[in-house]
């Protein structure tokens, strides 16, 4: 499966708090769905040229996700690509149509405070300054 799709409308399905921009990359070596519901994918998601527009519009870089099939779900794991932020965590969907994202960030670059801001706003500090965001919810 290879497919484009537009983060704004992702972001809003998943009902993630902040406006997001950019494009989602799908390349899936393997992909299940039962019952309206993914059951397993392998893969890579990349999301190139990502932006948030609202609290603030600011770029973010690109980021890469690698899919793969667990018991419970599929678990996607994140990092980014370089940019002005920097990301790692994972996504995991649950077989009974939920979603658990956690991930650590922060700012490359000190002088953008405008992201800082909006990295706290959307998360909470962590002790080494990165800052934990944390988001579940049903698909």
């Amino acid at each position: 499966v290879d497919a484009h799709l537009p983060m704004a409308d992702l972001a809003t399905q998943l009902g993630i708090p902040i406006s997001l921009n950019g494009m989602v990359e799908v390349a899936l070596a393997e992909l299940t769905v039962a019952n309206d519901m993914v059951q397993s994918a392998q893969g890579t998601l990349h999301w190139r040229e990502a932006a948030m527009t609202a609290p603030v519009a600011q770029k973010l870089g690109d980021f890469s996700a690698q899919l793969t099939t667990e018991a419970a779900g599929i678990k996607a794991q994140i990092r980014d690509e370089g940019g002005p932020l920097q990301l790692e965590g994972t996504v995991r969907l649950i077989n009974d149509g939920s979603y658990q994202f956690s991930a650590k960030a922060a700012v490359r670059d000190v002088q953008q405070s405008l992201l800082q801001q909006a990295l706290q706003a959307a998360g909470r500090q962590e002790a080494d300054g990165r800052v934990l965001l944390e988001y579940n919810g049903r698909l």
